[in-house]
């Protein structure tokens, strides 16, 4: 026979000591993503300016496009 605990979940529980390591690498995780999108997004601009504005942008397209297509 199982018992279930019916007290109510609190944040307490979750960043408590028992759950500190995941709550910290989830958080590190986020993070790092975050950073990650902020600096692609903020710095692919300027460098496709550098190597040739809006026809290497559409170029890439055209050549990544049928790779992709494949099966």
């Amino acid at each position: 026979m199982t018992t279930t605990d019916e007290r109510q979940a609190s944040f307490r529980d979750l960043f408590g000591a028992a759950r500190a390591m995941t709550s910290l690498v989830l958080a590190g995780g986020i993070a790092l993503h975050a950073v990650n999108i902020f600096l692609t997004t903020s710095l692919l601009p300027t460098a496709i300016d550098d190597i040739g504005g809006e026809r290497w942008r559409r170029s890439s397209l055209v050549r990544s496009s049928p790779p992709s297509a494949r099966r």
